[in-house]
């Protein structure tokens, strides 16, 4: 019999409880060891910030508490978090933390376009470089009624999206992503301001204050600490 149709056995449901545990014991030593840090430490080098609105639904949601990862992409000053050098960029599917205009504040949202890339979505898929995301229906553990989750996939990336089922997203012209700047989606694409509007736009990589590495802490049950895609 194939062995994933199999009901899990007595014998391995202590495995899965152990890897629950070992995971919460992970997040509380990490959460312990981020709030010990001097707060010009946790400035440069990583911090935690907690996830406000429903914009990053359902990667993200209201209330968790990720770990941000200051040196993923360059050094941050300890005063003010303003870049001082940077070896990398953002990598396209990465979830990051980026200093928004004075009325959003902190935003995270998810990268889609580099520098030079050319984003566009027509007929409710996104477009990069000419080449549109795979993106497949799937079911979700966070969707209310009508709404529907899809899986976008940008090479060995994927994740998971939200939107409203039978409200296809607005077309938006091709935009070539000028030097130093980023084009981000919030993965709730109903309910995001994003890289597609005024309101915020594209992001200048200097704003980009670090790249969301680890869901540490969520309200919502089920919802272990891990890995954030």
């Amino acid at each position: 019999m194939d062995r994933s149709t199999q009901t899990p056995s007595d014998e391995a449901r202590p495995e899965t409880a152990r890897g629950a545990g070992r995971a919460g014991a992970l997040a509380v030593s990490i959460l312990l060891l981020v709030v010990a840090l001097p707060g010009a430490v946790r400035n440069a080098y990583l911090d935690i910030a907690e996830c406000s609105g429903p914009s990053m639904e359902p990667t993200l949601r209201e209330g968790d508490a990720v770990v941000v990862d200051r040196t993923a992409d360059g050094a941050h000053s300890p005063l003010d978090g303003r870049v001082l050098a940077r070896w990398a960029l953002p990598e396209a599917g990465d979830v990051v933390v980026a200093l928004g205009p004075a009325s959003e504040g902190l935003v995270v949202k998810r990268v889609i376009g580099l520098p030079g890339d050319l984003v566009e979505i027509v007929d409710d898929v996104v477009i990069r470089n000419g080449v549109p995301l795979e993106r497949r229906p799937i079911d979700c553990d966070w969707s209310r009624t009508g709404e529907v989750c899809v899986e976008e996939r940008l090479g060995t990336r994927r994740w998971r999206t939200l939107r409203s089922a039978g409200a296809p997203l607005e077309t938006h012209a091709p935009i070539e992503v000028p030097a130093g700047f980023v084009y981000v989606l919030g993965d709730h694409r109903d309910a995001s301001y994003d890289s597609r509007g005024e309101r915020v736009g594209l992001v200048p990589l200097e704003r980009v204050a670090g790249r969301v590495r680890f869901l540490l802490t969520s309200a919502f049950a089920g919802r272990a600490p891990g890995s954030v895609e």
